[in-house]
């Protein structure tokens, strides 16, 4: 809904105060916790896709705080298995944590043929959405529906496709959970 107050300024600032929209006034019965991954491995700077990634998370942690989806988290991983957890779920976003998690991602952590990124990622990503899920219900009890979502932004270049497959069906079965996976290609492809 929109604030008839505030249409005028608007228009007269030449569109760019576009505090318009009236907040929801009515809560919601359901909260959301959404998980960022981003892919830190090498590849992501080899192929040229690591300035997508930076671009990526920056407006979709934007735009979910924005929007006040609820719990935002991010993480990276790649390399050995490696997880690191950039910003906790639970915690308030800010736009000032913004650029410390940008100095976080290197983009230079090795994949070896033994290493399995992305196995080790979901299988701590499921301690990780348990682990909220747990502090979430003894908080606001089990009379609040939980959503989650979880978003990978990676290069897509990972090798452990066999066991992976078995892993990322359990994690998709998972009630109330939602995995999406962004694949960023290079620009000249």
């Amino acid at each position: 809904r929109i604030n008839m107050k505030r249409v005028i300024p608007y228009v007269a600032s030449q569109f760019r105060k576009d505090k318009i929209w009236l907040r929801r006034t009515k809560p919601d019965k359901r909260t959301y916790q959404v998980l960022l991954a981003i892919d830190d491995s090498k590849s992501m700077s080899e192929n040229g896709c690591a300035m997508f990634a930076l671009e990526a998370l920056t407006m979709m942690s934007r735009a979910m705080s924005r929007l006040d989806v609820g719990e935002l988290g991010l993480l990276s991983f790649g390399g050995s298995g490696k997880q690191k957890v950039l910003h906790p779920l639970g915690t308030p976003f800010t736009d000032s944590n913004g650029p410390k998690i940008m100095t976080q991602m290197h983009f230079d952590q090795d994949n070896l043929i033994e290493d399995r990124p992305m196995v080790d990622l979901i299988q701590s990503l499921q301690e990780i959405l348990d682990d909220a899920n747990r502090q979430h219900h003894t908080v606001h009890g089990r009379n609040q529906q939980l959503h989650q979502l979880v978003t990978i932004i990676a290069d897509g270049r990972f090798h452990e496709r066999n066991e992976l497959k078995r892993h990322a069906h359990e994690l998709c079965s998972r009630p109330g959970l939602l995995v999406s996976f962004i694949i960023l290609d290079n620009p000249q492809h």
